[in-house]
């Protein structure tokens, strides 16, 4: 599951020009495995088929924290947190 998040300013800094001009600004967090597996995803089987856990999927516009792993999607040229471990609802 992809969501784009909008950053609090002192991160701003953890995007790229990809993330400016493809994403609007935003950084992609990939929850993997949270939903269904689609047999036009041949790699989701084998990804995702085992596990049985789950990430908290925040409302939109939730102020959010995201524990994860941050990489460059090479495929798309973005920043982004993949897979998101956990999303924690801030107040």
């Amino acid at each position: 599951m992809d969501m784009p998040l909008a950053l609090d300013p002192p991160y701003t800094n953890l995007l790229n020009n990809g993330n400016t001009t493809s994403l609007g600004g935003h950084l992609n967090v990939e929850a993997i495995c949270q939903a269904t597996i689609h047999p036009d995803v041949p790699a989701a089987v084998p990804a995702c088929g085992s596990f049985h856990g789950s990430v908290f999927i925040p409302p939109a516009g939730a102020h959010v924290q995201v524990t994860g792993s941050y990489v460059l999607d090479t495929n798309h040229g973005w920043m982004e947190i993949h897979p998101a471990t956990a999303i924690t609802l801030l107040r």
